[in-house]
Parts: structure tokens; C-alpha cells; sequence
């Protein structure tokens, strides 16, 4: 009888995904026939729209304010603007001579990179680009992979226009070429950036009596280094206010694309200094890419306030990689392929052990895994607008990445080898919309049989930008499904919230297999206050855990759905803001049917297809 009520509510579920999805295709291609008839005419509904706003705003001096505030012309082109390959816009350069570099930097509220017009801001936003202080345009040129005199690469450029997209002080960049007419052999580079308003606000609820308060900035002094300063407050305590994170870190250093940086934590029960030393394979000519980093670490492990382990333990990793080139391409992104060979290490070494009770899950045992690897990465992007962001331009990685890595782990109690292979591809789908999927499996091998095992993989769909009227849309699919194979650790995995359904908190959603399926519409809104963009968004969520042993299909099934709301100011250094409903048709044990949701939002993305530090699969 119970089996019969899960199955009828499994087929309840099903058909209401079916519709969702068929309505959501039904609408996406209805909307698509009638902008291709309707295109024009809707654009000039939506300007006389807001022209009519303007003009009615524009009799009042406070209403002019408030219009400047709050409205926004929507760019009514931007479902026109194609995405491509990002190297497609400096083929017709390819080859001419680079005669001059130049810099210009954009006000952080004004003009975009896109579209350098004046405009008229507010003044709250005038005040905050005269109390800004940019990125100094010598930091700017340690992170150019381009010289005065070298012939022009389109890849090239595509990758350091990248590089400086990805800088965390930086809205947004663009490079635009200006051929010179009288010599058609040469060329000059301009390079627009705009800054993101570096300061930030750190504030987090702890327990009923604590709160912690912090403050950053992502560009300090103009320099592009990051300070972050956290302080704890109980006032009810004796230390009412005790400084309890620090961090310092330097984005290039000495101009070789090295990150580093120091951190520092002081917390009654755990406190770590620490600091590392890293450089990616930032573009397909980066030859040797590696890092370290060593944490000292103190912490005393509690249940329920009640102490199991004091330790004092110290955190070592280091790693290194090579690139060589398989294919020499000038001009055709997806044909750059890289042989990497990579090899790395951790360690942790425990210098003081004390049980204050006997527990089975505290295995505190001093281990090293050595790791060696080899991989074969293609990596470019398209460009494009409104997927994970609010409207700077994206680049969106595709490309291939197939690797298998070999090592050696030995602590205290045994000695075990290691395996793992890893397949990743990502693409663009014509006229559907961006995919990326991943898949691998690691294993020990402990005298005859394989232990610890690990399989994940992962499915992730977003679909081309629909536009109706002056609003815009996508859709988000992402199945992801883990297990482990022969587990004889404690470590399980969970459903809840952000590893599954969405806002689901309950104890008893454990297991080592689950499958979790996530989708998601996002209405982007042409409305802004002060900068801050809207978005609204509903979701439907399901999910499957249990143990290893049985099919995943025939484990116990939840689900959940809601609406939301997003906002989000591209030019601050914030997460974006979320509220969320939620509502959980099957109520899983100790938890409500019920979520509201009040929090930061991280950036979203797909993950690009270039070789990282090595690591054990991990179980999540």
C-alpha cells in the first residue's frame, strides 16, 4: 500500500514536470514565431512606453529624479544581438601589426562597454564614481598577454579580454580594434574597462547572541588586492567584540598572473593561519601553471555543545602542470588542444590529538596522497548576455576535457593506490541553448578489492534567450547523480537545499547514491532602482537517496517547488539578493512542507575545461 502511494505521487510529479516543461516549450516557441513576425513592432511599443514615462517625469523636478532612479530604457536589441564564438569579432584584424595600446576606464555607474555614451546619473551615483578610486592603469597592463609590435591573434585577444572579465575588481571589459586606414598593415588596440565598486558588507547571524560584521574591498587602493576584515559580537559575553577573520590577497604578482594571499581566523573553538600561492592555465598558451598552500589549524570538535576532539593539525598541498601543445591552430578555437601533465600532493599532519569522548566518525589520522595526471584540454568561449548575469557580457565556456590520474595514499593505519578518469564536453546546442555534462570515477585499491569508490555525474542545460515584449527569459535544467561504491568510511552524502531540493532542511536525508533533478524559469525585468536589477523565478525540484544497494529509482523520493525573487547590482561587489518560497508536496521526516528563504545568492556558471590541481574525487 505504501509502495502504491509513493508510485501514484511519483506519477503526479511526473506529469506536472511534463506540463511545466510542455508549456514552457509551448510558450518559447509561440513567442519565438510571433517576435520573428511582431520584432519591430514590439520594440517601438516598449520605447513609446517608457518615452511616455520620461516625457510625464520630465514636467516635474522631482519626478525627473525619481524617473533617473528607478527607470531604465530597456536595451530592445539585446535579443538580437546573437551570441558567437568570442573570437569571431577580430578575425578580419588577423595578422595586421599592433601599433598602439591604449586604456580607457569607465565610470562604475555610467556609461557600459558596450555603449560609451554620456548620460545623465543621479547624483547618489555621481557622488560614489568621485569617491571611487580606479584600477591603475599599470595594473591594468601587468594583465595584457599582448605587445606593441606583435602581429594580431584573434584567440589571443579573445583570451585576454577574458582574463580581464575574470579579474573580481572588474565589471566588465572589451577590446576594440581600430584599423588605420591610410596603413591598412597596422592597427590600434583600445582596451575599456569598468570597474565593480570594490567596498562590500559582511553581516551574518550566528547563534541567538552572535552576530558577525565585516567589511572588504576587492581593489584596494587601486592596486587590485583584496582585504577582508570580519569581526564577532556577543554582547552578552566578556569579549564582546573579537576580530575573527582577516584576509590579504594579491591577484598578479610580480606580472606573472600569480595569485597569493594570507588568511587568518580566531574563533573560540577554531583558529588557523595560513597562506597559498597559485597560477592557472589561464589561456591554451600558458605553459606551466601550479601552487602551494599550508594552513596551521586549531579546533575543538563538539555535538551538541558537548566536546568529542581537541586537535591541532597542519594543512599542506602543492602542485604543478605542463602544457604542450597538440595542435598548432591560429584561428579555429575549438582545434587548440593541450597535453597537461600534472602531479600533486597533500598532506595533513596532526601534532596533537586529544578524545574527550570515543566516537566511531572522528578518524583524525595523519595522511598523504600523492597524485600524478594526465589530461587533454580544449577550452574557448562564446559571448553573451542575461545567462547567469544581470547584463554585462559573458563568456561561456565550451570545449572538451578527458583526463585520468594515478596515486598513492598511505596513513597511519594503511597504504592504498588510487585511480580516477574524468570526461567533461561543453557546447552550444543551434538555436536551443548552452550544455555542459560531466562524468567520473575514482577508487582506492586496498590489497585485493576496491574501497571508497566514487561515481558523479553531471548534466546542465541553459536555453537560448527568449524575449516578449520588454522582458526576457531562459530556462535551467541540471540533473546531477552520485554514489559511492563500497564506502567503508563514514562519509555520506545529502539532498538538502543547495546539494538538491532547494530550501529542504531535514537530518535524515542521507545516503550514498542520490539523483536530483533541478529546473528553473528566470524572468530578467527591465527595471532598476539605483542599479539593482530584478528577477523572478520559479522551480521545480526532485530527488532520489538511499543507499548503494539498491536501484536509485527505488529509493524514497522528494521534491519541492516555489517562486523567488532576485536582485542583483552589477556594479557592486555583492552577491545577489534572494527571497524564496518554497513548498514540498512529499514532507520528508522532521522537516516542514514550507521554506521561506532570505539570503545571498553566489554567482552561478558553467565550469570551463582547463586542468586544475589535482585531487581525490570528493563526496558530495
Amino acid at each position: 500500500m505504501k509502495k502504491c502511494k509513493q508510485l501514484t505521487s511519483f506519477v503526479k510529479l511526473l506529469l506536472i514536470l511534463f506540463f511545466i516543461v510542455l508549456r514552457m516549450v509551448s510558450f518559447c516557441q509561440n513567442d519565438s514565431v510571433k517576435q520573428k513576425i511582431d520584432s519591430k513592432s514590439n520594440n517601438e511599443k516598449t520605447k513609446l512606453f517608457y518615452n511616455s514615462l520620461k516625457n510625464k517625469a520630465l514636467k516635474n523636478r522631482l519626478l525627473t529624479e525619481v524617473h533617473r532612479l528607478v527607470f531604465i530604457s530597456p536595451d530592445t536589441n539585446i535579443s538580437n544581438k546573437k551570441p558567437q564564438e568570442s573570437h569571431i569579432r577580430f578575425l578580419k584584424q588577423k595578422g595586421k601589426t599592433i601599433r598602439s595600446i591604449s586604456f580607457v576606464r569607465l565610470d562604475v555607474f555610467g556609461p557600459s562597454v558596450d555603449d560609451t555614451t554620456l548620460i545623465k546619473l543621479p547624483w547618489i551615483e555621481q557622488v560614489a564614481n568621485k569617491m571611487h578610486v580606479y584600477t591603475r592603469k599599470n595594473e591594468l597592463k601587468k594583465m595584457l598577454l599582448i605587445h606593441e609590435g606583435d602581429t594580431i591573434n584573434p584567440l589571443l585577444l579573445s583570451d585576454n579580454e577574458h582574463l580581464f572579465k575574470e579579474s573580481p575588481f572588474i565589471k566588465d571589459a572589451r577590446i576594440v580594434l581600430l584599423p588605420d586606414f591610410a596603413d591598412t598593415t597596422l592597427t590600434d588596440i583600445v582596451i575599456i574597462t569598468q570597474d565593480i565598486y570594490p567596498i562590500g558588507l559582511i553581516i551574518k547571524q550566528g547563534s541567538l547572541n552572535q552576530t558577525k560584521i565585516g567589511i572588504y574591498n576587492m581593489n584596494l587602493w587601486g592596486l587590485g588586492h583584496l582585504q577582508r576584515n570580519l569581526f564577532l559580537i556577543n554582547p552578552l559575553s566578556n569579549e564582546k567584540i573579537r576580530f575573527s577573520e582577516g584576509e590579504y590577497r594579491i591577484e598578479n604578482i610580480s606580472n606573472l598572473l600569480l595569485s597569493g594571499g594570507i588568511n587568518y581566523m580566531n574563533y573560540p573553538d577554531n583558529k588557523a593561519l595560513g597562506f597559498d600561492l597559485s597560477k592557472k592555465f589561464i589561456t591554451a598558451n600558458t605553459k606551466f601553471a601550479g601552487g602551494m598552500s599550508f594552513q596551521h589549524n586549531y579546533e575543538v570538535v563538539k555535538d551538541n555543545d558537548l566536546p568529542l576532539l581537541e586537535d591541532k593539525y597542519n594543512n599542506f598541498s602543492s602542485w604543478f602542470g605542463y602544457a604542450i601543445p597538440l595542435s598548432i591552430s591560429s584561428f579555429e578555437s575549438y582545434n587548440r588542444k593541450n597535453l597537461i601533465i600534472s602531479a600533486g600532493v597533500d598532506k595533513i599532519q596532526y601534532l596533537n590529538r586529544f578524545f574527550y569522548t570515543q566516537t566511531p566518525y572522528l578518524k583524525p589520522f595523519n595522511k598523504t596522497l600523492l597524485l600524478l595526471g594526465a589530461s587533454i584540454s580544449s577550452n574557448a568561449f562564446y559571448r553573451d548576455n542575461l545567462l547567469f548575469g544581470y547584463g554585462p557580457s559573458e563568456d561561456i565556456p565550451y570545449g572538451k576535457l578527458i583526463g585520468c590520474q594515478f596515486g598513492y595514499s598511505f596513513d597511519e593505519n594503511k597504504k592504498r593506490l588510487y585511480a580516477e578518469s574524468n570526461y567533461s564536453i561543453g557546447s552550444k546546442i543551434s538555436n536551443l541553448g548552452y550544455i555542459n555534462f560531466s562524468f567520473e570515477v575514482g577508487s582506492y585499491y586496498y590489497i585485493d578489492h576496491f574501497e571508497d569508490g566514487i561515481v558523479k555525474s553531471k548534466i546542465s542545460f541553459a536555453s537560448k534567450l527568449y524575449t516578449h515584449y520588454y522582458h526576457h527569459y531562459r530556462h535551467y535544467l541540471n540533473i546531477n547523480y552520485a554514489r559511492g561504491i563500497n564506502m567503508i568510511g563514514p562519509e555520506r552524502i545529502i539532498i538538502n537545499d543547495k546539494y538538491g531540493i532547494r530550501g529542504l532542511k531535514s537530518n535524515t536525508l542521507v545516503g550514498t547514491q542520490k539523483l536530483s533533478m533541478n529546473l528553473e524559469s528566470v524572468m530578467f525585468s527591465p527595471f532598476y532602482v539605483l542599479g539593482f536589477r530584478f528577477s523572478t523565478f520559479s522551480f521545480f525540484d526532485i530527488g532520489f537517496i538511499g543507499e548503494e544497494s539498491r536501484i536509485i529509482f527505488n529509493q524514497k523520493m522528494y521534491s519541492g517547488l516555489g517562486i523567488g525573487i532576485r536582485i542583483k547590482n552589477e556594479n557592486l561587489v555583492f552577491n545577489t539578493f534572494q527571497l524564496r518560497f518554497a513548498f514540498y508536496p512529499l514532507e520528508p521526516e522532521r522537516s516542514s512542507r514550507f521554506s521561506v528563504d532570505l539570503s545571498g545568492f553566489p554567482s552561478a556558471g558553467f565550469t570551463d575545461f582547463t586542468v586544475k590541481q589535482p585531487h581525490a574525487i570528493t563526496f558530495e
